[in-house]
Order: C-alpha cells, then sequence, then structure tokens
C-alpha cells in the first residue's frame, strides 16, 4: 500500500533547496566577476557621435558584457577593468576602417603641365585609386557623400563597406571632363602609415589605404591649355628658321605666339612657305577688243582698202612703165623689188577673212610681215648701192649685182620673219583684223628689225652728203652717179613716209580708230605718188626718153634764132 505524500514536508524541502541555490557560500562573502561579452550588434557609429552612422573612414562598433559571474555579494569586490586593455564593461571596437571615397573633384590627380611651353596644347590628368590627398581648405569630413546622419540598423552599417567599393566603382567610370584647374590650387598628397595619429584632425585629411586601380577604374582625361604669355615668354622668332631673303616678324598676339616670314629684296614666298623667290612676270589684264559701230566700220573699211587700192595703182603704173621700157639696170631692179615688196604688202591687207578663216587670216599676218620687211631691206639696199657710186667706191653698176641685190632683200626679209615665226607663230593675225598685233613680244620682232634698217638708212645716205671730200676715181660712170645721187634726195622722203605708212596702218587695225584710217589713206596715197614720180625720175633711161619728149614738144629757141642770123648775113 502506497503512503501518502506529506505536503508539508515536501514543501519545506523545496525551499530550502532554492535558499542553498541563492546563497550556495552560506553567508559566506562573494567578488564580482565578468559575465562573457555581448556579440557586437550595434551599428558602426562616430566615436564622439552615435547618432551618426559610419560606412567607411572609421567608425566604432560597441558591446557589453555585466558583472554577474557572479555578482558581488556578502560585501564582496566589484569586478573591475582588465589590467591590460583597461576594459569595462563596455568595448569599442574599430569598424569599417576602409577609407571613404573622395567627392569628385578629389578623385582625380592635379592636372599636368601643359605639353607645349610658351604655346597651345593639351594637359593631362588620372584618377587616382586609393591615393588619398589634403582636402582644400573649408572642406570637412562632412562633405563625404558617404557619412549617413541617418540612424539604421546594424546590418546596413555592417554591409557599409559594399556599398562604398559600388560607389567607388561608378564614380570612377565617370568622364570627368570640367576645367578643375582652380579647384586642385590647394590639393597636396599626404602619405599616413596608420588609420589614427594623434593630432590629426578628420576635418582636413582624408585616410590613405594601399590600392591599385583594377580593371576600368582607372581612366584619364585631356583638355587644351596655353601657356603662353607675352609678357614673359621670350620672342616666338628666336625659334624660327626663315628661309634665305627672308626676314622673321613677331605678331603675336594675347592669346598665341604668332610669327611670320616675310620675304625681302623684291621676292615673295613660294605657297610651301620654304624659299622666297622672284615674283613671276605680271599678266596683263587682257585688252578688250575695240569696236566701232556699224556706220563707222562700213566707212572704215572703204577708206582703208581705197588707201591700199590707190597705193596699188602707182606701183602698178611704175612697174608697168619700166616693164614696158625694158629698163632692168642695178639701181632699177633695187627700185622693182621695192615696189613689188610694198605692192603685194597692200594686196595682202585687202581680203578681211578673220571671222571665216584664222588659218588664212594668219597666213596673211605672215606675208604683210614679210613683203614690209623686204620694203625696207630693199630701201636699205638702195642706200649702199647709192653711197658705192657717190662715195666714189665704185666705177660703176654698185657694189652688187642685180641678181645679188635680189637675193640678199628677200632672203634677208625670210630670215627675220622665220625667225619671229619660230617664237610667235600663235600671235601671227588677231581675233578682229589680220595686220600685225602690238600686244603680244610679236610687236618687237616686227618692229626693232625695221627700226634698224630705217637708222642704218638714213646713216648712209647721210655719210654720202660728204663725198666730194672723197678721193675720186677715174672712168666713172656719170650718169650712174647722178642717178645715184638723186637716189639719196628721194630716199630722204620715201623711207620715212613708207615707215609712217606701216605704224599709222598698224595702229589703226589694232585701235580701230577712223582717224587713223583717214591718215593712213592720205599718207598712202602720198607715198604712191612720190614712189611712182622719183623712181621714174630717177632713172637716167628714163629721164633720156624724158628728155626727148620735151625737146619735141619744146624745141630749143636758140637754135632757131642761129639760122636766123645765118640768114640775114647772106
Amino acid at each position: 500500500m502506497v503512503k501518502p505524500i506529506n505536503l508539508t514536508r515536501l514543501g519545506l524541502a523545496v525551499v530550502a533547496t532554492f535558499i542553498l541555490r541563492l546563497d550556495p557560500t552560506h553567508g559566506t562573502k562573494v567578488d564580482g566577476a565578468w559575465s562573457p561579452w555581448s556579440r557586437f550588434l550595434t551599428p558602426c557609429v562616430k566615436a564622439n557621435d552615435p547618432s551618426v552612422i559610419v560606412i567607411c573612414g572609421g567608425g566604432v562598433r560597441q558591446r557589453y558584457r555585466s558583472c554577474s559571474k557572479p555578482s558581488p555579494q556578502m560585501g564582496g569586490a566589484p569586478c573591475v577593468p582588465e589590467p591590460v586593455t583597461g576594459k569595462n564593461d563596455t568595448d569599442m571596437h574599430p569598424c569599417n576602417t576602409h577609407a571613404c571615397q573622395l567627392p569628385g573633384d578629389f578623385l582625380w590627380s592635379a592636372w599636368s603641365d601643359c605639353s607645349n611651353v610658351c604655346a597651345r596644347g593639351t594637359r593631362r590628368r588620372y584618377t587616382m585609386c586609393g591615393t588619398i590627398r589634403k582636402k582644400a581648405e573649408g572642406i570637412s569630413v562632412d562633405h563625404n557623400p558617404n557619412v549617413s546622419t541617418s540612424a539604421g540598423n546594424g546590418t546596413d552599417a555592417i554591409n557599409g563597406t559594399d556599398a562604398v567599393n559600388a560607389t567607388t566603382e561608378a564614380t570612377a567610370n565617370a568622364n570627368v571632363t570640367a576645367n578643375n584647374s582652380n579647384g586642385d590650387a590647394g590639393v597636396e598628397r599626404r602619405k599616413r602609415s596608420s588609420l589614427f595619429k594623434e593630432g590629426d584632425s578628420l576635418d582636413l585629411f582624408e585616410l590613405e589605404y594601399e590600392e591599385s586601380c583594377v580593371g576600368n577604374q582607372f581612366n584619364e582625361t585631356f583638355e587644351p591649355c596655353n601657356s603662353w604669355n607675352r609678357e614673359k615668354c621670350p620672342n616666338p622668332c628666336q625659334f624660327v628658321s626663315c628661309p634665305p631673303f627672308a626676314k622673321c616678324v613677331d605678331k603675336s598676339t594675347d592669346q598665341d605666339p604668332v610669327t611670320e616670314c616675310q620675304c625681302q629684296l623684291g621676292t615673295i614666298m613660294t605657297e610651301d612657305k620654304n624659299a622666297c623667290v622672284a615674283p613671276p612676270p605680271t599678266t596683263p589684264t587682257p585688252r578688250p577688243i575695240p569696236t566701232m559701230p556699224a556706220a563707222q566700220k562700213a566707212v572704215s573699211n572703204v577708206i582703208t582698202r581705197g588707201a591700199s587700192t590707190l597705193i596699188i595703182i602707182f606701183l602698178g603704173l611704175s612697174l608697168g612703165l619700166f616693164f614696158m621700157l625694158r629698163i632692168f639696170d642695178s639701181s632699177r631692179v633695187i627700185h622693182m623689188n621695192m615696189e613689188i615688196a610694198l605692192l603685194l604688202a597692200h594686196i595682202c591687207m585687202l581680203p578681211s577673212v578673220y571671222e571665216s578663216n584664222p588659218e588664212a587670216c594668219r597666213i596673211l599676218s605672215i606675208l604683210i610681215h614679210f613683203f614690209f620687211t623686204a620694203c625696207f631691206v630693199f630701201m636699205f639696199l638702195e642706200a649702199v648701192h647709192m653711197y658705192s657710186m657717190v662715195a666714189w667706191v665704185v666705177h660703176r653698176d654698185g657694189l652688187m649685182t642685180r641678181v645679188q641685190n635680189t637675193l640678199v632683200g628677200w632672203g634677208c626679209a625670210f630670215v627675220i620673219v622665220l625667225f619671229n615665226m619660230c617664237f610667235e607663230y600663235r600671235h601671227y593675225g588677231a581675233s578682229y583684223h589680220c595686220w600685225l598685233q602690238m600686244d603680244t613680244n610679236l610687236m618687237y620682232g616686227q618692229y626693232i628689225p625695221i627700226i634698224i634698217l630705217v637708222v642704218l638708212t638714213f646713216a648712209i645716205v647721210e655719210s654720202a652728203g660728204s663725198s666730194d671730200k672723197y678721193t675720186q676715181l677715174d672712168d666713172v660712170d656719170k650718169r650712174q652717179r647722178k642717178t645715184a645721187k638723186i637716189m639719196q634726195r628721194t630716199l630722204i622722203f620715201i623711207l620715212p613716209l613708207v615707215f609712217c605708212s606701216f605704224a599709222i596702218g598698224t595702229l589703226a587695225e589694232y585701235e580701230q580708230n577712223i582717224y587713223l584710217y583717214s591718215i593712213f589713206t592720205i599718207i598712202n596715197g602720198v607715198v604712191g605718188g612720190i614712189v611712182f614720180f622719183f623712181h621714174c625720175t630717177a632713172n637716167e633711161s628714163v629721164r633720156d626718153i624724158l628728155d626727148r619728149f620735151r625737146k619735141k614738144l619744146c624745141p630749143p629757141k636758140e637754135k632757131i634764132d642761129d639760122e636766123d642770123q645765118v640768114d640775114n648775113q647772106d
């Protein structure tokens, strides 16, 4: 049989046991001892301001313990700080000690020097991974965007490192291109070997940690720069080498050094700026083609052709007369060739083919040049023939035979014209006439030989004026010498008139001037008449014929008077 439990005794036993647990010493004095540390569950905060959570740059987290293992009893000693670390019931442990990302302006190095000295160039800066520099004055750690003033949970603080790394990488990848040359003026690098030092202020310095740029964290940017200073930089001409005959001139502005090599002594710079050369001959402005009203043009054509026709008639009469009389002595052969050359020159002036046939116009221009030149050559040969007779050089027939005079006259003209054709063939003829051109180099080839012939001819005529002082020859043909003296006087008239006709005719066609055409017509008429008269009277055979004809018309009175006297005496 089971005995019943005594509840009273059981209750007393439980109370006794509880009392023994609370005071195992049964009234003995017990010193206090520290309980184990709690876990670090507090956020990472600033040491001097627990309300600010820190995710970088160094903060603290706290853990706690109590003096309860056991608690002091019966007058026992309380818990004391640890003799080595001095820790009490609270322990502060550094957290998030990695460096904070710098503000955007401080993520870059200082700008490099300009790539060119005293000139425009480029400068460079690059991202600085892990290199911490001194902040500009007035910027405190509160400026750091990675410091939060809002209280968060412990998990955010513990995982703050990941947030910093993500932010740092995103910022480093950005290409900062703003001009920051003035913002870096007060920035310098500062090395620190530990996280904290006595006297360092977090408001002036960032912490430094060793870290190399990896992947796309490194970046660099460039911008234009200008290191030119007009007052301090040397004269840019000191560094410029100009080509020969050139002088360097400083034309610098406040923004850029500018130099210019200017050629001296009348030279000009080539396009590649490497040499000074003599300037090319200037190309004259093309002369506008002169025009005449239709009525004046018709009148000028009539006048020109009338003038040429007039001189052709006189020269034709002279040639026909001598052919009929069959007079071909030495002086006459020279005159005949001169007349033929002048006649053919004016015949070539009659056609107007410059519009319909340019090649035929060029040929006519060459022939006009040839025949006029031959005319002046034969007048020169006439002067030589005249001098040889008047100055007692030969007895008769001049220095050269008739064939020699003919060949020399036409041959010299041919050589002169051929020489001009070799260099100026394309300038024979013109767009509005077939006369000789005056606005090209061909003009020199036309006029210089003719002027030389005219001057020489006048010189010979002048020198023959004092021939009476020369030693006389015996058996000189007096009739030919008399003819030579007449030729001396006729050349003084014919030569300048023919030259004026040639020059004015050329100028009239070139200028298309009706007044010059009128003068040209008058001179041609005078030239034709004078040539016909003087060439006829200068020839001794013609003079004899004319003398006999005169005697027939007007018999001498002296002979009639003598016959009457004889009859009276009878």
